[in-house]
């Protein structure tokens, strides 16, 4: 990163014309807290004053973790990213930062080779080459940045603190929203690099299998019946996985999570979480992760694993209401209250499977991301062990 590049950058989107970046700064954002990707802040200095101009973005690159930064690779997360931007921001229907540069470098025709060959082989194939191919993906030159939005002065949510009543309505709120805009979207699947939620559903329940007596031996106190789950996801994690990809189907953010929501104040405090002002209350960042598949995907991610204990335990079902309500009243017409329940159970079985293939994807070295997972299953782990699997229709 040069002042060269970033005036190049910056003038490419029209963001400065005439002025020129002479200097900046850059300062680490959420340390631990994003396990692909690297955020900091570039503050700006000019050579001439320009109106417009802004005095600090956000850049985004990718993590300097290598197993991270190879998952990421491997994932296509971080393309995933800059897709987002060139061609589905502006159709989601909710506030989500400006992008001022989104850019990586053409794919390598080997990659691209590689990429085409992984998607005839079996499962069991690919999870044997998995360590291999995330180490190789590691060592790619290919550049990958975003310039975005400082969203500076809205408050950062905490996943590690959680949340109350308040900021739960608002971030289930604009999710809703996001759900309503993209249900049954013609850009479900009209649009080759959105993925669905069971793509590769093999190397995924693979991967979940594997990990899972490292997930027990961390977690047994947080999910009592982890042993009895372990050996049901066992027989059923691939039927998980196509029963949440399938109808409804929507647009999911895919690692809704307090890190990634932004609250500006003065609008959050008491907002009816319905129409323009609870638009305006968040604005969501990190998109790497967008897929298709059933919302309360979204939902079970953030309500449990992000919401105070006390108040997802009391609120639970009051606030899966109200985001159905949401739904509603922005045009969802065939989704009932109890398909939307039910969904959401199964939704919680499938957010074990995620904590335990996460724990097997990622360098969790640093504290605070490991605090992030811990909290997480901590929080969840009591809800889903009370689930009666024999009665899940999948």
């Amino acid at each position: 990163m040069t002042s060269e590049w970033l005036t190049h950058a910056l003038r490419s989107c029209g963001a400065i014309e005439e002025s020129r970046v002479v200097a900046f700064g850059w300062q680490v954002l959420g340390e631990g807290a994003g396990f692909i990707g690297q955020l900091g802040r570039i503050t700006l200095e000019y050579d001439r004053e320009e109106a417009g101009a802004p005095a600090s973005v956000i850049g985004k690159f990718p993590s300097p973790i290598p197993q991270n930064r190879g998952f990421g690779v491997v994932a296509g997360l971080y393309e995933t990213e800059i897709r987002f931007y060139h061609e589905l921001a502006g159709e989601v229907g909710v506030r989500v930062p400006r992008c001022y540069f989104a850019e990586c470098d053409p794919e390598p025709r080997s990659s691209a080779l590689v990429a085409r060959l992984l998607a005839r082989l079996p499962g069991r194939v690919t999870m044997m080459l998995l360590d291999t191919l995330t180490a190789q993906a590691a060592k790619s030159p290919r550049r990958y940045a975003l310039l975005m939005e400082d969203l500076e002065p809205a408050r950062v949510g905490d996943q590690v603190a959680g949340c109350g009543m308040d900021e739960a309505r608002l971030a289930l709120a604009y999710l809703a929203r996001l759900h309503a805009t993209m249900w049954d979207h013609p850009a479900l699947d009209g649009t080759p690099w959105l993925r669905r939620l069971d793509a590769d559903s093999a190397l995924i329940h693979g991967l979940t299998v594997r990990t899972w007596p490292t997930f027990v031996e961390r977690y047994r106190d947080d999910i009592p019946s982890i042993v009895e789950l372990g050996r049901w996801l066992d027989r059923n994690g691939e039927a998980v996985l196509r029963r949440m990809a399938g109808s409804p189907r929507t647009l999911l953010h895919g690692d809704y999570r307090l890190d990634n929501v932004f609250f500006h104040d003065g609008i959050a405090e008491g907002a009816e979480p319905v129409g323009d002002s609870a638009d305006a209350a968040v604005t969501v960042i990190d998109w790497q992760a967008v897929r298709t598949g059933n919302p309360m995907i979204d939902v079970a991610y953030f309500l449990r694993p992000n919401v105070s204990p006390e108040c997802a335990e009391a609120s639970e079902e009051e606030l899966v209401r109200r985001y159905h309500d949401v739904l509603v009243a922005h045009g969802v017409r065939d989704y009932s209250w109890e398909q939307c329940w039910d969904d959401h159970t199964v939704a919680l079985v499938w957010l074990a499977m995620q904590g335990a293939f996460l724990l097997g994807a990622l360098d969790l070295s640093h504290e605070r991301g490991v605090e992030l997972i811990d909290r997480a299953v901590g929080r969840a782990g009591p809800r889903i062990a009370r689930i009666d699997l024999s009665a899940l229709q999948l």
